[in-house]
């Protein structure tokens, strides 16, 4: 498991990786909102202690959701600061939710199989975003904003996607940063799964991150995710450290 210093270090390429469309630091939060569009992108990440009392920091976080409609959210680690943060949003009413682990592999030469049948290109094009919002059940409005975001990337990037036929059957996102590929949205059409075509995607993307340098892998999953937990399992990925959701409920 990594040690707070390395939780913060990642936490910080995370957020890198997948960027807001808008982005408040304050006093050593990092306040991010992005239209509402996934929790990580619409949520504080309190890498710093500050100088702010705790109250006063939460309130302002809160009127600034509250001003763009959107539930006030913090994203916890081991490493959150101040320490008491969860303890104290949790004595506010905030709800604890979508408990995940970030998973990590290293990138070690002959570890992968062969991906020639996955299709990467470095832009979002309307041929990946369209079977990626019908398989993720996207509305047009946060299509849209998934659209903006991805777009917005400014790290290399590949759109990964497993073509069966005339048929997107699987496919995802691969980012790198500070010689790491991150993985994203890697999802695959509800009556083509358990045939390996996740797998095909994963392997895809983590060959293209090590040929440009990358010597570990990260991605997130949901705690109860089983499938997904076994997929990555036995890829060799191994669990770094967990998050979690504290949110607050616009009114």
């Amino acid at each position: 498991m990594a040690d707070a210093e390395a939780i913060a270090r990642l936490e910080r390429l995370s957020a890198s990786a997948w960027p807001s469309l808008e982005t408040v630091t304050y006093d050593g939060w990092s306040v991010r909102f992005s239209d509402g569009y996934t929790k990580r992108a619409n949520s504080v990440i309190p890498f710093r202690q500050g100088t702010i009392p705790i109250e006063e920091k939460v309130a302002e976080c809160e009127r600034m959701y509250s001003e763009r409609g959107l539930d006030t959210t913090f994203k916890l680690t081991a490493a959150s600061m101040p320490a008491a943060l969860d303890e104290f949003l949790d004595g506010r009413g905030y709800a604890r939710e979508s408990p995940a682990v970030v998973h990590t592999l290293a990138m070690k030469e002959g570890a992968l199989s062969d991906t020639g049948k996955v299709v990467l290109a470095p832009e979002v094009s309307r041929a990946w975003l369209d079977p990626f919002c019908m398989m993720s059940g996207l509305d047009e409005r946060k299509r849209r904003t998934a659209e903006r975001m991805l777009g917005a990337i400014a790290s290399p990037k590949r759109f990964a996607c497993l073509q069966l036929g005339e048929q997107i059957v699987a496919c995802g996102l691969g980012v790198l940063e500070d010689e790491s590929v991150w993985l994203f949205d890697i999802v695959t059409r509800e009556d083509q799964r358990r045939r390996g075509h996740g797998t095909s995607v994963v392997q895809g993307l983590l060959s293209w991150g090590r040929q440009n340098g990358a010597r570990r892998a990260y991605l997130q999953v949901a705690s109860g995710n089983e499938p997904a937990l076994n997929l990555y399992r036995g890829l060799g990925f191994r669990e770094a450290y967990g998050y979690w959701y504290r949110v607050r409920r616009s009114l």
